[in-house]
């Protein structure tokens, strides 16, 4: 029977010493729980504050956009229409300093090159095709595009292509 009162001694006394250590350690315990909570806020805090801030930058952006909306489109189609504006001065231009070619026969295009002339076209006689890039004062660098358009004709790389919708 002494044994068994050493035994439950023993347990006791193991069941003291963890109550004792809970006891000690009961701080960090609280100090750790303590510390996630508050990450656990700091990052929540965070999180709302981020998606706030965006919500008032995109309500801002769009009330400017809203006040300058009238003034964003006049500049819009003033530039648009100061592009075509240039774009008919170019194509009257030729026309106007005794151009060879029959007006009817030209078609603008205005990107890579300036204009395609199928001479002969009005007149329903055979056509000779002309790829025509418009230097001017102005515009004397050429760009690197149409340059590489000039040297594929130059080089024969074309085809003739019809395309059935």
């Amino acid at each position: 029977m002494t044994l068994w009162i050493y035994i439950l001694l023993i347990v006791f006394l193991l069941i003291l010493l963890n109550m004792f250590d809970l006891w000690k350690n009961k701080d960090k315990r609280i100090n750790l729980e303590l510390e996630k909570n508050i990450n656990s806020r700091i990052w929540k805090f965070k999180y709302e504050h981020e998606k706030t801030q965006k919500e008032i930058y995109a309500l801002k952006y769009n009330e400017w956009k809203n006040d300058n909306e009238f003034e964003i489109r006049r500049r819009a189609i003033y530039q648009s229409r100061a592009a075509i504006a240039e774009t008919i001065t170019e194509e009257l231009s030729i026309i106007n300093n005794n151009f060879a070619f029959n007006p009817k026969d030209i078609k603008f295009v205005g990107r890579f090159i300036d204009l395609i002339i199928f001479d002969g076209s009005a007149e329903e006689s055979d056509v000779s095709i002309y790829f025509v890039e418009i230097l001017n004062k102005s515009h004397l660098n050429k760009n690197d595009y149409k340059s590489q358009v000039e040297k594929a004709i130059k080089n024969g790389n074309y085809n003739f292509e019809e395309i059935n919708l």
